[in-house]
């Protein structure tokens, strides 16, 4: 190792130490992004948003479900609305949160 790799804090003054004392600095914001990947999606709120989005996909297709069930006497429109409106939530909380960032 030459000493221009020796990890060297200002004025050519060794590299403070890291020690358990240090840790104890972080604030808890540091804390949770020291753990997360670059560009992830996960946050406070996040669950909550997933969730609501899978609720509100299965409430309106639901209900478009329903609306046709009623005016065409096939009720099986209903169970149908719902699973579509349940797929095409899902499918959106995958593309909007699983998926890497560039």
């Amino acid at each position: 190792m030459s000493a221009d790799d020796s990890p060297r804090g200002p004025a050519g003054a060794p590299a403070p130490r890291r020690t358990i004392a240090s840790r104890g600095r972080k604030t808890w914001a540091s804390r949770w992004n020291g753990g997360q990947p670059d560009g992830a999606a996960a946050g406070p709120g996040v669950g909550s948003e997933a969730f609501s989005y899978i609720a509100a996909g299965l409430v309106a297709y639901g209900g478009i479900g329903w609306l046709v069930a009623h005016f065409t006497h096939i009720e099986i429109f209903l169970p149908i609305g719902m699973l579509v409106g349940v797929a095409i939530s899902l499918w959106w909380v995958v593309y909007k949160y699983g998926r890497k960032s560039d």
